[in-house]
């Protein structure tokens, strides 16, 4: 194996580039990652909300009750709205409902086609 520190290069058998023998193990970020959630405003951030797992829609809908919720009462004056990006998580009738039952006023999604 040789190279100049960013390509490097192996020589091997015809018919072996699948063999581990032959392959280079690379490490991306250190094999680590954080997901995180968080919101802010003009008023200062709220709350960053460590997720260890895959968040599903009720993961969602608990971190906006938990931790969403209670930011804008203690920090913003009336009148907030709340902007969320397209995923499918907040697309979704259950979180949709719920908004509605909280009286959560959510800016509403534009449409990507912009002609």
């Amino acid at each position: 194996m040789f190279g100049n520190g960013k390509k490097r290069w192996v020589r091997r058998p015809m018919g072996t580039r699948f063999d581990p023998k032959y392959q280079m193990p690379t490490v991306k970020h250190g094999g680590r990652y954080a997901t995180v959630w968080e919101c802010f405003s003009a008023s200062g951030v709220g709350p960053l909300v460590r997720i260890d797992e895959h968040m599903d829609v009720n993961m969602y809908k608990e971190i906006l009750e938990k931790h969403m919720l209670p930011f804008p009462r203690k920090k913003i004056p009336t009148g907030w709205i709340f902007q969320q990006d397209n995923g499918h998580k907040h697309r979704s009738a259950i979180v949709q409902k719920w908004f509605k039952a909280k009286k959560v006023n959510v800016l509403p999604l534009s449409s990507q086609f912009l002609t």
